[in-house]
């Protein structure tokens, strides 16, 4: 995705086609649905297609979004940089401290 341009998701893309291919049985509901429903499905697919990513970038709700959505996910991911930083740390200190078993003068010879 290239900084000026915004596209859609592969699976926004999906669902988009999978609404498409469904326009094409919308004839069909007219035995169930009076035919508004179907002008109107026809407009949701004309908004979607033409009219949703204009609005979109002109009001660049994509880099709203990105900011928005990205506070959470870096305060995680510095969280849980500190974390494995502190066990890494731990583990460095139980390993150099493993062997250092100063045994008392108290302690019976050979012991």
């Amino acid at each position: 995705m290239s900084r000026d341009r915004f596209e859609y998701p592969f699976y926004i893309q999906a669902v988009y086609s999978g609404i498409c291919t469904a326009g094409f049985l919308a004839p069909f509901s007219l035995i169930w649905y009076p035919y508004q429903w179907m002008v109107a499905y026809y407009c949701l697919i004309l908004f979607l297609g033409l009219g949703l990513r204009p609005i979109i970038e002109r009001l660049r709700l994509i880099e709203i979004s990105h900011h928005l959505l990205s506070k959470p996910f870096e305060k995680r991911r510095a969280r849980e940089a500190m974390l494995r930083e502190v066990k890494a740390r731990h583990d460095a200190h139980a390993i150099s401290h493993r062997h250092r078993h100063k045994l008392s003068d108290e302690l019976p010879p050979n012991w």
